[in-house]
C-alpha cells in the first residue's frame, strides 16, 4: 500500500517536470523567433543605410541616384530640397558698422567660430579704409578679444553726430507713410541706447501724423507692435477717403468767383498787404459764396454733439442756418490743398492767422534730461550760479540750453515770459516753457559762460546745456569711457572732468517730505535688510563645548504646544466690560505678504487657530533688530478693560548691584520667550485678532498684552528662584549667569540648563554667549571692574553735542538719564531743560545745543 503510494507520488512529480519543460521549451521558440525578426529587421536597416550611402556618393559626384523604390527617391527629394545655402558676410568698407558688426557675429554663431579667431577671419572680409584701420590696429599691437575689437571698429566708423540718437528719435515725425516712418523710427532706434518699451511706444505714437495719432491714443496701445498695426490699419481708411475727396472735388463746378489777382511784381507801397498762397495757409475769400474749412477733428465733434456745421444752432432736418451759404471743405491735417502758387490775394480775406512757429516746432529735450536719467553717453558736471552749486547735465540730445524752474526761482532769476513757446519731450507731448532767462553766469571748473536758458520743469538736473550752446563751440573732444570733455573758448583750451558716479546722501525724513512735496523725487526704492542666513560660529573651550554638545536639545525648537504650567497667561475684565471689535489696520503690500507666511507658520507651529471669537483686534509688524518681522497685535482696546496686575518688575540698578566680584559671565536669550508662556483655556476667545486672510486667536501668549511682561517675570522668578541673585540675574527673557570662577561658571551653566530642558523652555543660540570675561548686557558692558557704557549708543556725541532739532534733544535726555550712575550732578545740569520739557510741543527745527 506505502508502495503503491509512493509510485503515485513520484509520477505525479515527472509529469509536473515535464510540463515545466514543455513551457520552457514554448518560451525558447519564442526568443528565437523575436531573435530571428529582429536580426531580419537589422539587416534590412543595414540595406537600407548602404543604398542611402550609395546614393549620397552619386549625389556628391552630380550623377542622378539610381537606386529605385518610393520610398527611397522621396526621402532623397527632401533631403535635397531642405539643403541649407550657404551663408555669406559682406564686405565691409566703413559704412554702417553696427549693421556689419551684427551680420558678423550671426555669421560667426552659425559657423561657430571661436573667439580667438574672429578677429583674423572678419579681417579679410574688410576693403578700401577699413583695411587701412586695421593695419593700423595690427602694427601697433592694440588687437584684443572680439568684444573689445567690435566696440573699437564701431567707435572709429561710427559717423560723428553732435546730437545724440536719442535727441533724433525724440524729434522724429511722420512727412510720408507709416511704413516709412516706422523703418526710420526703427533705425534710429537701433543707434540708441536701451530705452523702456513703454517710453519707445509714446515716442513712436508723438511722431505719427495727427489725424492718425488721435485714433491710435485712444486705443492706449501698451507695445510698439500694437501701436504699428493700429497706425498701419488707421491709414488704409484715410487714404481711401482722401482719394474719394480729392476725386469728388476736381468734378466739381465752380461756385466761387475769381479771387482778386493782384499784380504779378507788387510795389513797396502795396506789398505788405498782400501774401503768397502756400499749401499751409488757410483762405477765405470774400465773395458771395465764402469758404469754411473745418478739421475732422472739429466736425466728429459736432457731429457728437449734435450741432450745425456752419452755426452753433442744433441741427434737425428742418434747420434752417441763419449765416450765409458756405462751401464746406473737409481738409486732413498734413494733406494741403493744392492750389496754384502764383496767386496772390489781399490779406483783409484772410480769417485765420499764421500759426506754425519754426523755433516751436525744433524744440525738443532728451528722455535722460528730462527725467533725470544717466547713461554711459552723457557727461555730468558741478557749477556754480551766484555762488550756489548747480547740477549740471551736457546732453546732445536737447535742442536749447534749459534751466529746472525751481531752480530758477531759488536763485531769483528774472523770468521773462516767451509766449506760445513749448518743448517736444520723450512721451509724445509738448511741455509748456514758463519763459526764459538770458545771460545767466554759469561757472563750470573755472570756465565762467554767459547763456539763455528756458526755464522748464525738470527732473533731477538743474541746468541743461543743449546743442544751441554746442554748436557754438566748434570742434570739441568728448570722451564718455574717461567723462572727460575739451573744447576752445575765447581761445583758451578748456578741459573739464565729469562726475564718474552719483554719489548717495543720507537725507532726514523732512527733507525727504519736502522733495516729495515738491516732486523732486523721481524713483523711491525701499531697502530691507535680509537676516543672515547661519548663526555666527564661535569658539569655546572644550570643556565648555562638551557641556554645549550636552545640553544641545534646548537650542532646537520644539513641535506643537508648551506644556500647561500654574503660570498659564489669565485675562480678568472688569465688570460689566463688552467684546472690543477693531477693524483692522491698511497695509502696504509687502507687509501684507509677509503677514501671510508668518500666519500659515504660525498655523502649521499650532499656536493660532481659526476662530469665531465676538473679540478682535487689528495686527502690526514690529521690525527686530535682526530684520525679520515680529508678529504684534494691537490689543489697546483690550487692555482698555483688563484689570491690571501689580507683579513688581526688578530694576536694572538693582541687579547690577549683584555682579560684584564675578568675573565669567554667559548670557541667553529665549527663543519667542512670549509663545513659551500658555494661554488659560477660558481667555483664548479673548486673543483673536483678524487681517486680510482670516480670524484667528491665539493658543500662547502673544506680543501686547497689558500683563504679559509681569507673566512672564514671575515665570522666570519661579523656575529661576533657587539660583535667583546667587549665579543667575533674570530680566524677562535675558537671563544672565556670573560667576567669580571659571569651574564654578561651568557648573552654574550645568544647573541653568538643567532647569531649562526640565521646564522645556528653549533658547536662541544665535543670541546666546557663553564664558566671556567682558559681555554687553542691557545696555551696559559688564567685566571684572565693574560697568561701562556702551560705545555705540554714546559714539554720536562724542565730538560734542549737535542737537538740531527737537527729536534729538529729547533722545538725548532720555539717554542721559538711562546712563545717570555715570554722570556727576546730572540733574543740576539738566534743570535747565526741565522748562523746555513742561512746553506741550518742542519747535521742531530749532537747534538745542545750547541748551545743555
Amino acid at each position: 500500500m506505502a508502495k503503491g503510494t509512493r509510485f503515485k507520488m513520484l509520477d505525479e512529480s515527472v509529469k509536473t517536470v515535464q510540463s515545466s519543460q514543455l513551457q520552457l521549451q514554448k518560451e525558447v521558440e519564442g526568443i528565437q523567433s523575436t531573435l530571428s525578426g529582429q536580426q531580419k529587421m537589422f539587416q534590412e536597416l543595414l540595406s537600407r543605410l548602404s543604398a542611402l550611402h550609395s546614393q549620397f556618393d552619386e549625389m556628391k559626384q552630380g550623377t542622378k541616384p539610381t537606386v529605385t523604390g518610393s520610398d527611397y527617391s522621396v526621402g532623397l527629394g527632401q533631403i535635397g530640397r531642405h539643403k541649407p545655402a550657404p551663408v555669406e558676410l559682406n564686405r565691409f568698407d566703413g559704412q554702417k558698422p553696427e549693421a556689419w558688426v551684427f551680420a558678423a557675429e550671426r555669421y560667426f554663431d552659425i559657423y561657430k567660430i571661436p573667439d580667438e579667431s574672429r578677429v583674423d577671419l572678419a579681417s579679410f572680409y574688410f576693403e578700401g579704409e577699413a583695411t587701412e584701420w586695421f593695419r593700423w590696429m595690427f602694427r601697433n599691437k592694440q588687437l584684443a578679444g572680439w568684444k573689445s575689437f567690435a566696440a573699437a571698429l564701431i567707435k572709429r566708423f561710427r559717423p560723428k553726430e553732435l546730437e545724440a540718437p536719442e535727441g533724433c528719435l525724440a524729434k522724429l515725425q511722420q512727412i510720408s507713410t507709416v511704413a516709412d516712418y516706422h523703418k526710420r523710427f526703427e533705425a534710429i532706434t537701433n543707434e540708441t541706447i536701451y530705452l523702456p518699451p513703454l517710453f519707445l511706444v509714446h515716442c513712436f505714437i508723438s511722431g505719427l501724423r495727427s489725424d492718425i495719432k488721435t485714433v491710435v491714443l485712444v486705443s492706449k496701445p501698451t507695445e510698439l507692435d500694437d501701436a504699428i498695426t493700429l497706425a498701419l490699419l488707421h491709414e488704409q481708411p484715410l487714404a481711401l477717403e482722401k482719394e474719394s475727396y480729392r476725386h469728388t472735388l476736381s468734378k466739381a463746378p465752380g461756385l466761387l468767383p475769381n479771387p482778386r489777382i493782384a499784380p504779378s511784381t507788387p510795389s513797396s507801397s502795396n506789398s505788405s498787404n498782400t501774401i503768397t498762397a502756400t499749401n499751409n495757409t488757410a483762405l477765405s475769400v470774400t465773395g458771395k459764396t465764402p469758404i469754411r474749412r473745418i478739421r475732422p477733428a472739429e466736425a466728429q465733434k459736432r457731429r457728437a454733439q449734435g450741432l450745425c456745421y456752419y452755426c452753433d444752432e442744433k441741427y434737425t432736418w428742418s434747420h434752417n442756418c441763419k449765416n450765409l451759404p458756405q462751401l464746406l471743405l473737409m481738409t486732413e491735417e498734413g494733406d494741403p490743398i493744392e492750389e496754384p502758387p502764383t496767386t496772390v490775394v489781399d490779406t483783409s480775406t484772410l480769417t485765420e492767422p499764421h500759426q506754425i512757429d519754426e523755433v516751436q516746432a525744433q524744440s525738443a529735450i532728451s528722455y535722460n534730461a528730462m527725467a533725470g536719467g544717466v547713461s554711459p553717453n552723457t557727461l555730468r558736471f558741478i557749477g556754480q550760479i551766484q555762488g550756489k552749486p548747480v547740477q549740471v547735465l551736457l546732453d546732445g540730445g536737447s535742442t536749447h540750453n534749459f534751466i529746472q524752474s525751481r531752480a530758477a526761482k531759488f536763485l531769483g532769476l528774472p523770468i521773462e515770459v516767451v509766449p506760445n513757446f513749448s518743448v517736444l519731450v520723450g512721451s509724445g507731448d509738448r511741455l509748456p516753457c514758463e519763459g526764459i532767462v538770458k545771460q545767466v553766469p554759469l561757472s563750470i571748473q573755472g570756465c565762467e559762460l554767459k547763456e539763455d536758458f528756458y526755464v522748464l520743469s525738470l527732473h533731477g538736473w538743474d541746468v541743461v546745456l543743449g546743442v544751441s550752446w554746442l554748436a557754438s563751440l566748434g570742434p570739441v573732444l568728448t570722451d564718455y569711457g574717461a567723462s572727460t570733455f575739451e573744447f576752445t573758448h575765447n581761445g583758451q583750451k578748456i578741459h573739464w572732468q565729469g562726475e564718474q558716479a552719483l554719489v548717495a546722501r543720507e537725507v532726514q525724513l523732512h527733507c525727504l517730505r519736502r522733495m516729495v512735496n515738491t516732486q523732486s523725487v523721481a524713483q523711491f526704492y525701499r531697502l530691507q535688510l535680509l537676516p543672515t542666513a547661519a548663526p555666527i560660529v564661535m569658539n569655546y573651550p572644550e570643556e565648555l563645548s562638551s557641556i554645549l554638545e550636552e545640553y544641545a536639545d534646548i537650542f532646537s525648537k520644539t513641535q506643537g504646544l508648551p506644556p500647561s504650567r500654574a503660570r498659564d497667561h489669565a485675562i480678568h475684565l472688569i465688570p460689566n466690560a463688552h467684546p472690543v471689535n477693531v477693524k483692522p489696520y491698511r497695509y502696504p503690500h509687502f507687509q501684507k505678504q509677509e503677514m501671510e507666511k508668518l500666519v500659515v507658520e504660525m498655523l502649521s507651529e499650532g499656536i493660532i487657530r481659526p476662530s469665531s471669537s465676538p473679540f478682535s483686534s487689528p495686527v502690526l509688524l514690529v521690525r527686530k533688530k535682526d530684520g525679520t518681522w515680529r508678529f504684534c497685535v494691537d490689543y489697546r482696546a483690550l487692555n482698555a478693560i483688563t484689570v491690571r496686575d501689580r507683579f513688581p518688575i526688578p530694576t536694572i540698578d538693582e541687579l547690577f548691584d549683584e555682579l560684584h566680584g564675578a568675573a565669567f559671565f554667559s548670557k541667553l536669550d529665549l527663543l519667542a520667550g512670549y509663545h513659551q508662556i500658555r494661554i488659560h483655556s477660558d481667555d483664548i476667545e479673548k486673543t483673536a485678532f483678524r487681517e486680510h486672510t482670516g480670524h484667528y486667536e491665539f493658543l500662547v501668549m502673544p506680543f501686547g498684552l497689558t500683563n504679559a511682561p509681569a507673566t512672564f517675570q514671575s515665570l522666570m522668578n519661579d523656575i529661576f528662584r533657587p539660583y535667583l541673585r546667587k549665579f543667575v540675574l533674570v530680566f524677562f527673557d535675558d537671563i544672565l549667569v556670573y560667576s567669580p570662577t571659571w569651574k564654578t561658571h561651568l557648573e552654574h551653566l550645568r544647573f541653568v540648563f538643567q532647569l531649562l530642558r526640565t521646564n522645556q523652555l528653549v533658547a536662541k543660540q544665535s543670541k546666546c554667549v557663553f564664558g566671556q570675561t567682558e559681555i554687553n548686557y542691557l545696555g551696559h558692558f559688564i567685566n571684572r571692574q565693574g560697568l561701562l557704557v556702551d560705545p555705540k549708543k554714546i559714539g554720536q556725541y562724542n565730538n560734542g553735542l549737535h542737537l538740531k532739532d527737537s527729536r534729538m534733544f529729547v533722545g538725548f535726555l532720555g539717554l542721559a538719564g538711562y546712563y545717570r550712575r555715570f554722570i556727576k550732578k546730572l540733574c543740576s545740569r539738566c534743570w535747565p531743560t526741565h522748562r523746555l520739557t513742561k512746553e506741550r510741543r518742542l519747535p521742531m527745527d530749532t537747534d538745542y545745543s545750547s541748551c545743555l
